[in-house]
């Protein structure tokens, strides 16, 4: 049962996603039964007015019909995988552009980063806030003390 279903659902999926060129294709198969009836009256035609000369010309032009709707028919479903293909190939292509630019940018904020580490890496003296406000008290006494 469940696998009726499954089946049923991926038909019906196919129908949907290839619903062009599967309408396409049974519109050559509808030409290719079209041309097998109207040969079969046109022969019929030719035997009753006896201009049976035409027959030959009429039989390659059914053929040519019959084979141009089946290779034409068979081209468009082979093509139905190759889009899919070329879809996938496409996705890939662009997940991988937008990852390299992920990457890109993820390695400017580590450059960013890094510059920022590097001042505090290769400064001599490290001082923390209150060595800051002593030195800059003492700066202050010192230039009081050249004014006067």
């Amino acid at each position: 049962m469940m696998f009726k279903q499954f089946k049923s659902a991926f038909i019906w999926y196919a129908i949907f996603k290839w619903r062009k060129r599967l309408s396409i294709v049974a519109f050559l198969l509808l030409i290719m039964i079209f041309s097998f009836v109207i040969y079969d009256d046109i022969v019929a035609y030719l035997r009753l007015t006896n201009q049976l000369e035409y027959l030959k010309y009429l039989l390659l032009a059914k053929w040519l019909i019959v084979f141009s709707s089946i290779f034409s028919s068979l081209f468009l479903l082979k093509n139905i995988w190759k889009e899919n293909l070329l879809a996938k190939q496409q996705s890939k292509e662009k997940r991988k552009q937008q990852e390299e630019q992920e990457k890109a940018t993820e390695l400017k904020e580590m450059r960013a980063w890094a510059s920022k580490e590097d001042y505090f890496l290769h400064k001599d003296h490290l001082q923390t806030e209150a060595e800051r406000l002593i030195a800059r008290k003492a700066a202050e006494r010192l230039n009081k003390k050249e004014r006067p």
